[in-house]
């Protein structure tokens, strides 16, 4: 699995190897970034072909891996760790065309 480290915001790290770190998915991270532009989780369902139920339990983790609890404080969230998302889509439709 493709995790990103949230400690040092790295792929490859010592910290991913540890299992009590709170690492994000590459899907949670796309997810993640989506959200911060306002998508609803049935946008993000149609852009990522998951459920609209999995789209919740996805961005339920996401939500305890960053320590939030509303979509506004995750949006927050994303825009201060923006770094992280160098390798997600941009926009609704490049998650759509990947």
């Amino acid at each position: 699995m493709n995790a990103i480290c949230l400690e040092c915001q790295s792929r490859v790290c010592a910290h991913v190897s540890r299992p009590s770190t709170r690492r994000l998915t590459a899907r949670e991270v796309e997810l993640l970034r989506l959200l911060s532009r306002g998508v609803s989780n049935k946008e993000l369902s149609a852009a990522t072909g998951l459920t609209v139920g999995t789209v919740k339990v996805y961005l339920h983790r996401v939500f305890e891996k960053i320590g939030v609890k509303k979509r506004f404080q995750a949006a927050l969230w994303a825009r201060d760790h923006a770094g992280l998302f160098s390798d997600a889509p941009a926009t609704l439709e490049e998650a759509k065309a990947s």
